[in-house]
């Protein structure tokens, strides 16, 4: 059961296709180990005089006569599978597991048994069978069909001794005293009549010393027979197997003892999971195999910072909180942490381990960069190329707007940081959070930060700390709770690193176009070589950075719920292949003429004085829920706003989610922009 949790684990982590790619290329697992076994390679890397340094691909091709080259790969695949290591490129030796298919070890014996392949192929026969699609006989199986006998495997093997000895490896029964059996699958693998047979066997051979132990794992997800005639039967919860004792077709731990008189369990933990009850291996192995972050809360007031920029923290819990994340951030695992913009999902940036855990915990694409977040100018100075000076623009943006929510491009040097934070490209982005305990962390910790928002990829990004536990849950050890985020978009992400001088703003957030140009008109008054403050999509257009992004947000879809999300313009003009629609009549259109009995419950994002409220109000047959977006003239408040909202409708289960545009003015060009990645359609309404 401990390895089916850790399979469940391994499936919260493991991005879906990965997980069909890896059971695609499975078949290749046994056709390797017998290359690995029958060609040889296995015993001269065995009998090297050290088998430690292992051997290189030369060193096989001169002894074993075989192409360096597809050799090269087969080792490879190997060594993903934990049957080799690649001790240095191109050098492999044996592990821990390979060891137990050596001459006269019984893992060699079972890994060469023929058949194995052809006994799988008749998987699908075995359960379409006219005959046996319901049997759960011993000698109504695939391996039946595979080998073309009605024996049962124990009755087969006892005919065919020489499957018991292959390739030096032989199994062999021991009498005798001070023996420990050790048994697995026998309760998940054969039934009632054969489980009790082996046991009965064992029994015979034990002496009085003997131990058994044994290791098992019974799952029926599904069907359970209880009765003859009832081939299908009822499915069965285990609380109910454990009173009523013995059931047709099912043997629960507690009648071992009672059946076999000897033998005894030791430590047997039996789960029927059905889906009846909806029980999954997930919420059963939680209790004991998966544990819930700690979420530390810290008090923002209590954090202040002296002239040389290090952190003074007032309050003992704000102090504790701290260093257990920056404790965490050391053993390099990522921390939660909040900013002014979203909550952040923190890693040691230049800590190239550190840093995969985030992509790991997010499943987000590796060609998605991160920002890297320092906490003052030195620590800024560390992480760019040596000798670099900033430009003038540049440190006219960093004395306006840092700390705050405003990203910058630079130069990277690929020694410094990793290229698992830059996706590989020639900049880096970094920013000064203006948030005190996010400052207070990364100068505490000593290090910089890579930290995208803490929430799965695609999701809507987190303001608070209840919407990262919510969302990813176990993924994380450490959650420091700092309050909602006062600006709730992401930074806005500006590249001056162009020849032409301009400001190119690749991403609107927190800090405003509007802010930006009157820097520039300060600091250029008289037009004289005055930079143009240019964004990206609205000013121009570059399809090369956005296959490439050199910043987050750029290439992929997100911010969207589990719910579909629909941005209504009500102001803007459609284009010219796009009608507007009567509200009435889009409203109408949300109702599922089909379900006439089944009440819509619809999300609604809009401000305090949109006539959709009023609208929706009125409407007959759909349940609203409405979430404001703030006065129409505070574009701040509604970016602020936006993904609480979402996350808050989501959390409430309505089916679907409206969004009223907003004016893509100040914090308004961010707020649209977001919503346009979140949504999964666009409606243009006409108010009569």
């Amino acid at each position: 059961m401990s390895q089916a949790a850790m399979g469940q684990i391994k499936n919260l982590l493991q991005n879906p296709f990965e997980k069909v790619r890896e059971h695609c290329f499975a078949v290749y697992d046994s056709a390797c180990l017998d290359i690995f076994v029958k060609t040889g390679i296995l015993d001269f890397l065995a009998e090297l005089p050290d088998r430690r340094l292992g051997a290189d691909l030369q060193q096989l091709h001169e002894a074993l006569d075989l192409d360096s080259v597809k050799l090269a790969v087969i080792l490879r695949y190997l060594s993903t599978q934990g049957w080799l290591n690649e001790r240095e490129e191109g050098i492999f030796c044996l592990t821990r597991s390979s060891l137990e298919l050596c001459r006269g070890r019984g893992g060699r014996a079972l890994v060469m048994t023929p058949g194995r392949a052809d006994i799988a192929s008749k998987t699908l026969q075995m359960i379409t069978h006219p005959e046996w699609r319901y049997s759960t006989a011993a000698n109504h199986t695939a391996f039946q069909l595979a080998n073309d006998t009605s024996l049962p495997f124990f009755s087969y093997l006892e005919q065919k001794p020489e499957l018991l000895d292959l390739w030096g490896a032989s199994i062999k029964i021991r009498r005798g005293d001070s023996i420990v059996y050790l048994l697995r699958h026998i309760l998940h693998n054969w039934s009632d009549d054969s489980s009790i047979t082996i046991l009965k066997l064992l029994a015979e051979a034990a002496g009085s010393d003997t131990k058994v132990l044994i290791i098992d794992m019974v799952i029926y997800p599904c069907i359970i027979r209880e009765a003859e005639g009832n081939t299908r039967g009822p499915i069965v919860d285990l609380d109910e197997l454990r009173h009523a004792g013995a059931v047709s077709g099912v043997l629960v731990p507690e009648v071992f003892l009672e059946r076999t008189r000897k033998i005894s369990t030791l430590g047997m933990n039996a789960r029927l999971l059905a889906h009846k009850s909806r029980r999954t291996l997930l919420k059963s192995f939680r209790p004991s195999a998966m544990t819930l972050p700690s979420v530390l809360r810290c008090t923002p007031s209590s954090i202040t910072f002296s002239g040389d920029g290090d952190p003074v923290v007032s309050s003992p819990e704000t102090t504790s909180a701290l260093e257990a994340a920056s404790r965490v951030l050391h053993d390099r695992r990522p921390v939660v942490f909040p900013t002014e913009t979203v909550y952040g999902l923190g890693a040691l940036a230049l800590n190239s381990r550190a840093v995969s855990q985030i992509f790991s915990t997010k499943g987000r694409p590796p060609d998605n960069p991160l920002i890297v977040h320092v906490s003052s100018r030195a620590m800024l100075s560390s992480v760019l190329p040596k000798g670099y000076q900033i430009s003038r623009l540049n440190e006219l943006l960093i004395g306006r707007f840092w700390p705050g929510p405003l990203t910058l491009l630079f130069p990277c040097d690929p020694t410094i940081v990793p290229s698992i934070v830059t996706a590989g490209q020639p900049t880096v982005a970094i920013r000064m959070p203006s948030h005190v305990v996010a400052r207070a962390l990364i100068a505490g910790t000593g290090a910089p930060l890579a930290a995208p928002s803490a929430n799965s990829s695609g999701k809507p990004s987190p303001t608070r700390a209840e919407h990262v536990l919510q969302d990813l849950g176990e993924k994380v050890d450490l959650i420091l709770d700092g309050g909602p985020c006062d600006v709730g978009v992401e930074s806005t992400v500006v590249d001056a690193l162009h020849e032409d001088g301009n400001v190119r703003i690749l991403r609107p957030g927190g800090v405003t176009v509007e802010d930006i140009e009157a820097l520039v008109s300060k600091m250029y008054p008289h037009n004289e070589n005055k930079p143009q403050v240019l964004v990206h999509r609205r000013d121009y257009q570059d399809e090369a950075i956005e296959h490439a992004p050199t910043t987050p947000g750029m290439k992929y879809r997100h911010y969207s719920p589990s719910v579909p999300v629909t941005l209504l313009y009500t102001t803007t003009d459609p284009p010219p292949d796009q009608q507007s629609i009567a509200a009435s009549d889009f409203l109408s259109s949300l109702l599922d003429s089909s379900r006439p009995i089944v009440i819509p419950r619809v999300g609604l994002l809009a401000s305090d004085e949109s006539p959709l409220v009023r609208i929706a109000e009125s409407s007959y047959g759909i349940q609203w829920v409405y979430r404001s977006l703030g006065p129409a003239d505070n574009p701040a408040i509604a970016a602020q706003r936006l993904f609480d909202g979402l996350l808050s409708l989501e959390k409430d289960g309505v089916t679907q989610i409206l969004v009223e545009e907003v004016k893509e003015v100040k914090e308004g060009l961010a707020f649209m922009n977001r919503i346009r990645k979140a949504a999964g359609a666009s409606v243009w309404i006409r108010i009569v």
